[in-house]
């Protein structure tokens, strides 16, 4: 049982890649990332191996967006640092198993820019809150002993990466 993590994000071919951005329940990445381009504000299902899951829908055999739910898991079972992997910044995720995740810093996406990039890491989750949608979040301060990483919600219209999860049975 539980719950097999990715070595890396959809539109990635390696751990260090940022991989594609999406809008929260959509399966295309887009040139611009805005309000008046989404139409999925009411659509306030688990989108986890739906129609509207990249993850489902880009890999197929079971992979899917992960929930709120795993991405508390990953927190609480996981130890956590900075590192860098083949150059690019982001953090370690250390589990219980001996087996490590990394997540780069990837940004996101809002208009046709992209913000935060090597500063913190945005990763949707398939769970809905109203308008909103659960990401995980890892950043850090340059210098700074804290790292932090935690789940919350933000408007579904931003671009984000995803890191795919797979049932284990």
């Amino acid at each position: 049982s539980g719950i097999l993590w990715a070595a890396y994000n959809v539109g990635a071919t390696s751990p260090e890649e940022y991989g594609g951005y999406y809008a929260w329940g959509e399966t295309e990445e887009k040139s611009s990332y805005s309000m008046s381009n989404y139409n999925l504000y009411d659509l306030n299902i688990d989108i986890s191996g739906t129609s509207y899951d990249v993850a489902t829908q880009k890999w197929g055999g079971g992979a899917r967006i992960p929930s709120l739910k795993d991405f508390k898991e990953l927190l609480s079972n996981c130890s956590w640092y900075d590192s860098s992997y083949n150059g690019i910044r982001g953090y370690y995720a250390d589990g219980p198993n001996g087996n490590k995740i990394f997540f780069p810093l990837t940004g996101y996406k809002m208009h046709e820019s992209a913000r935060d990039k090597n500063y913190a890491g945005y990763f949707w989750s398939s769970t809905p809150n109203g308008d909103l949608a659960y990401i995980l979040e890892i950043f850090s301060e340059e210098g700074l002993d804290e790292t932090d990483y935690f789940y919350c919600d933000v408007d579904k219209d931003y671009g984000m990466t995803i890191r795919p999860v797979k049932d284990m049975h």
